[in-house]
This record gives structure tokens, sequence and C-alpha cells, in this order.
């Protein structure tokens, strides 16, 4: 069963919250609100009220006259899908819409990279040269996020922190990954960061006129995102790799071994 919205923000650490707050306060910063400004101290009480004014930012007017807390998430998540042409299922999970989202901000990356980063991409990614034929670049990049394992923990990564770093131009301040000191990692970043960074700003310049909200929900959303991915993720025992979309696998995808 998936994870509300509140379940997931009453248990995100506190600069989790600090930077969720902060992509509010992106958008709104004239916010006379000294609650959304708030030192964030206790996600138990902190993090639903930030969940409520995020899906009052993903509410149109006339609905939050008679809906004071904004839309149902899921609205919100769905919303966001729609604006940005990511693909999906309807009636799909919240999982479902969250994971299409980050699908179609990478492939829209793809497609602003020369073909000298993709190269990078896929040397480092270690991905399949039979699934880069032409006109399969882009579904196989999609395909390898979602199968799992840590090539989808890295990706998943230099993504929402390009993301985050665009809104509110600091990136990822929590996780098992360093963008510093794992080579990897940092090779993989250089060739996606500024990619997503341009999408970014292009889906957000470009849909400003439906709304300002945009600003808030679109990169918020993408957040919210990575830490229900997070918080579902798993750790092998033997080679330590961060396993995400993998909480009923038995096995680790990067050495076998048998998973807790």
């Amino acid at each position: 069963m998936s994870k509300s919205l509140d379940q997931i923000l009453s248990t995100a650490s506190i600069d989790e919250l600090h930077q969720l707050r902060d992509i509010v306060l992106s958008a709104d910063k004239l916010s006379t609100d000294d609650l959304i400004k708030g030192d964030y101290t206790d996600p138990e009480i902190d993090g639903p009220y930030l969940g409520r004014e995020i899906r009052k930012f993903g509410g149109n007017s006339f609905a939050n006259i008679f809906r004071d807390d904004g839309p149902d998430y899921k609205e919100v998540v769905e919303d966001v899908a729609d604006k940005i042409d990511a693909p999906y299922r309807k009636g799909c999970s919240v999982e479902d819409l969250e994971a299409a989202i980050i699908t179609k901000v990478l492939g829209d990356a793809w497609a602003k990279m020369s073909e000298a980063e993709r190269q990078v991409l896929v040397g480092e990614c270690k991905l399949s040269g039979k699934a880069w034929m032409a006109g399969g670049s882009v579904a196989a990049l999609q395909a390898a996020f979602l199968a799992g394992g840590f090539t989808s923990y890295m990706i998943l990564v230099i993504v929402v922190n390009a993301v985050v770093r665009g809104a509110i131009g600091v990136g990822l301040m929590t996780t098992g990954l360093s963008l510093a000191t794992n080579a990897a990692l940092t090779r993989t970043a250089a060739v996606l960061v500024g990619p997503v960074g341009w999408v970014m700003t292009a889906l957000i310049t470009a849909i400003q006129v439906a709304g300002p909200s945009y600003k808030v929900t679109i990169p918020a959303v993408i957040f919210i995102a990575y830490l229900r991915i997070m918080q579902n993720a798993v750790q092998c025992g033997e080679c330590e790799a961060t396993l995400i979309f993998g909480a009923s696998a038995k096995f680790c995808q990067e050495c076998g071994a048998r998973l807790p």
C-alpha cells in the first residue's frame, strides 16, 4: 500500500524538510506566514503541515475555497504529470505517476545531450550497447532507471540533485552517495546535471502562464518522489549497494547476495 504524503514527510529528516520548505519559499518569497518559514525541527508535526501547503499550491483557487487543505496529493502529482506530458496509465498508483515524471525529465535531458555526453552516460551506467540502437536510446535509458539496482539509484540521485539545485541553488543535502567522492557518480553527474537543469528551466518557464504554483509543485513532487523511493529502498549487506524499486527482491541485483 502506498505511503501517504503525511507518512513520507513525518519520517523525513530535518534537512530534507528544510529543502522542501525552501522549494516552497522559492516561489513564495513574500509569504507572511511564519510557519512556512519555520525551522522545522519536528518532522511528525512540521511534515504534515508542509504537505498541506504543497497541496494548496497544487489546487486551483476555486477548488481550494471548498478544500482548505488543497486537493488530494495524487491529484497534484497527476496534474504535474499532465503538465509536463509524462505518459502514464489512468488509474495507476502515485508511485507510478512519480516514476513517470522522473523518466520524462530524464528522457528530455537525453535529448539535450551531445553525442559525447551520451556515450559517457552509457559507459558509466554500464548499459548494453544493443539497447542503444537508433530510436531506442531514450527508452533504454528510462528502462535502466526503472530496472532497479545501483544504476537506478545513481540516476535518481543525479536527476533529483539537479532538480533541487535548480529550484533553490543547493543540491541534495542527505544522500548515501557523495557527488564529490564517488567517481562514477561524479562523471555521470557531469553529463546529466546541465541537461536536467535546462529541462527544468524550460518546463517551468513554458508553463508559468498557467500559474506560478508550478514553480513549486514540479520540483516539490520530484523531491517527494525521491523521498518515497529512498524510504522504500533496501541495502545489500554484502556489497552495500543501495537498491531502489526492489523492496520485494530476494537477491541483490549487483552481487547476487540474498537480501534481508
